[in-house]
């Protein structure tokens, strides 16, 4: 399986696993290409960037039995262990039965959290073909004698406007994502039917950029619609993180405790809490984890995971977000519709013209950002 430094990220595998690292890839993207193509051809440099994806996995030793296991037998269960976990280090969450989401799971941000299936048993985390396995945005994780099966990690589609529309989200990660400055150590994980798709660029009306425009998908929230005066915020993180629009509030994150989307302009709508969706107005406001606020007549870029708002230009998308009207996707994220040219998509991810781009799938059994199990 090869591997490839793209844009500072590390992909192993077209479809299996696609790791994003910090690393020293060139920031061009005709460099980027070339840089590609030597690192595909060297094999001493593949396994080198093989070593720093997998070198967490060498820390697979017998560990003691933490005290006080947390017991979970359904989703409810499940969830609150998780948010137990984030303030409550060395937590171990032990897994009773099968479980199968209606939703996505917090995300993970404890410091050396366990999840693992009782002694002798590999339960299943199931995503129902529809929301996606575990996202570790911080800390540091153990998950072992589990199957992740039927998760799907999908890019929110950009919204739709009587302009332009959004970019789509990126899907990263189906089974597992793996955030920069995490770590996961996995022991005796089966990963089974997962998949990451990119979400679909938002419709248009007129691609003189007469009207209003929608927002850039997020890594599972839609942009919003543009229309009736309000330009779309952009999408944030997690399925229920749609970007705000006329009437319609912003849905909130995954990441519980991290900064909220951000807001449409002059405050009139407010990001949503924990990654969550930008709010719409005049300008729309960014998606994701620290998304911007709108101001200024652009539309504001998307944090973390987030789309970009909308508005006749500008409007980036974050990581794994698609950018707002005019706006350049984040990497994964498809570009947002132009007037003329449509802003080019991010690594994988289509270029806009009109509707905006769509985003790109990578990763269906796992993504990650630093650290790979």
């Amino acid at each position: 399986m090869g591997a490839s430094s793209i844009g500072g990220r590390l992909c192993i595998g077209r479809e299996d696993v696609c790791v994003a690292l910090d690393g020293d890839a060139p920031a061009d993207p005709c460099e980027q290409a070339r840089y590609v193509g030597r690192e595909q051809r060297n094999p001493r440099a593949r396994r080198r960037w093989l070593l720093a994806g997998v070198a967490v996995a060498a820390l697979l030793i017998a560990q003691p039995a933490l005290a006080n296991p947390i017991l979970v037998s359904t989703e409810a269960d499940l969830r609150a262990a998780i948010e137990t976990a984030r303030t409550t280090p060395g937590t171990e969450i032990v897994l009773t039965a099968g479980i199968t989401l209606s939703a996505d799971l917090p995300a993970l941000q404890g410091t050396n959290t366990t999840i693992r299936s009782e002694s002798g048993q590999q339960f299943a985390i199931d995503g129902a073909g529809a929301y996606r396995g575990l996202f570790v945005y911080a800390g540091s994780a153990r998950v072992q004698d589990l199957t992740i099966q039927n998760a799907v990690a999908q890019g929110g589609n950009g919204g739709s406007g009587s302009a332009l529309g959004g970019g789509g989200g990126a899907g990263l990660g189906g089974a597992l994502f793996v955030n920069a400055g995490a770590t996961v150590t996995v022991a005796n994980v089966n990963l089974d039917a997962n998949a990451a798709r990119g979400g679909n660029g938002g419709g248009f009306g007129d691609i003189t950029g007469v009207g209003q425009s929608g927002g850039g998908g997020g890594m599972g929230g839609h942009g919003g619609d543009g229309g009736g005066g309000h330009f779309g915020g952009g999408g944030g993180l997690g399925m229920d993180a749609n970007g705000g629009t006329l009437g319609v509030l912003p849905g909130a994150g995954i990441v519980t405790g991290a900064a909220s989307g951000g807001s449409g302009a002059g405050g009139a709508q407010p990001g949503a809490a924990n990654g969550g969706g930008g709010g719409g107005s005049a300008n729309g406001g960014g998606g994701g984890v620290g998304g911007s606020n709108a101001s200024g007549g652009q539309g504001a870029p998307g944090g973390f995971g987030g789309g970009g708002g909308a508005r006749a230009t500008l409007g980036h998308g974050g990581f794994g977000g698609g950018g707002g009207s005019a706006g350049y996707g984040g990497f994964g994220g498809g570009g947002g519709g132009g007037g003329v040219v449509g802003a080019d998509g991010g690594f994988g991810g289509g270029h806009g013209f009109g509707g905006g781009g769509g985003g790109a799938g990578m990763g269906e059994r796992s993504s990650l950002s630093r650290a790979a199990a």
